[in-house]
């Protein structure tokens, strides 16, 4: 999806990077604005199973 929003030069408003490393819940994370001005965010799992898992 990166590479997707790169190429098609859309700006981040945060760049991606990695939040809560080598802990539950250990993800990737970004946000972008979307079309109609609302702040996207988008995040990906280090593991399916931290999704909703409290520690």
């Amino acid at each position: 999806m990166v590479a997707c929003i790169k190429l098609n030069n859309i700006a981040f408003y945060v760049e991606p990077y990695t939040r809560f490393a080598g802990e539950v819940g250990e993800q990737r994370t970004f946000f972008i604005q979307g079309p109609s001005g609302n702040f996207l965010e988008f995040k990906c799992f280090q593991d399916k199973s931290y999704i909703f898992k409290a520690e």
